[in-house]
């Protein structure tokens, strides 16, 4: 079976210097996949890399065997979805109306939103918990529930790839798994980057752990999250153990000076 998305020797350079270096991987149909790392690892330009909003120095990805630079703009629009990290400023726009622009990609000129389409709306404002904000405006929101919005806007979108930066961000606990929950239970590949990777290990089924812009580990939670990797990685001692409440793998921190020096000998 041939992978969903496939990424081949993808790299990006800014002024000579390697953001993204020779990464290679390939995520399965209906995937949720988390991109993790330390800040400056190259996370958001992987993302960026893959919808298009910067063009990578080298390197192939094909989303279905397509290539998707060569994707026509409209159909790719159908396809991806994108919810950046930057909440972007939509003005004094009303909730409903702001998520009714999911729609766009699928309508022509002179169409005008239909029944079915209206329910749909509806369907994906409650399963994210905004019916309260509908007719509210989006500048006056907070900054979790903006992001609710735009995950709303961008599931109206019905894309087959969703990509999500930092989509927790700004939100409190009780969102931040309701979220990821929510993007486990979709009918779409999920590619996101997250911070917590306790949160990725949760929610996730494959896990791209990066470094400098390389690709140290690849694979499920189990698999990636070891503890010499992780304190490699992170410059951070940790020890590694299971949540009681879903069995998955969890890290646990602390920071202590003389053993945050011995992680950083070993990097």
């Amino acid at each position: 079976m041939k992978p969903f998305l496939q990424v081949d020797n993808l790299s990006w350079h800014i002024h000579n210097r390697p953001l993204i270096n020779q990464l290679s991987f390939e995520l399965p149909e209906k995937s949720v996949t988390a991109i993790v790392g330390p800040n400056g690892a190259g996370k958001t330009s992987i993302l960026r890399c893959i919808y298009g909003a910067i063009k990578p120095s080298s390197g192939e990805i094909r989303m279905q065997g397509e290539n998707i630079i060569a994707i026509p703009r409209r159909r790719r629009a159908q396809q991806i979805a994108v919810v950046s990290q930057h909440i972007e400023h939509w003005s004094h726009m009303k909730v409903i109306e702001l998520i009714r622009l999911g729609l766009i990609p699928h309508l022509n000129s002179w169409q005008k939103i239909t029944c079915s389409q209206h329910q749909f709306v509806d369907n994906i404002i409650k399963k994210l918990d905004i019916e309260s904000l509908k007719n509210r405006y989006f500048d006056n929101l907070s900054g979790g529930e903006q992001q609710r919005v735009l995950i709303a806007k961008a599931l109206v979108q019905q894309p087959k790839l969703l990509i999500l930066d930092e989509p927790t961000n700004h939100l409190d606990v009780h969102y931040q798994h309701q979220i990821l929950s929510l993007l486990n239970q979709l009918d779409v590949t999920v590619l996101m980057t997250v911070h917590d990777l306790n949160l990725a290990s949760q929610y996730c089924e494959l896990l791209l752990l990066l470094k400098k812009g390389e690709l140290v580990g690849f694979g499920a939670p189990d698999q990636v999250l070891t503890q010499s990797r992780v304190q490699n990685t992170f410059a951070l001692p940790v020890k590694m153990g299971t949540n009681p409440m879903t069995d998955a793998k969890h890290v646990f921190y602390s920071w202590n000076e003389n053993a945050q020096q011995e992680a950083h000998k070993q990097c």
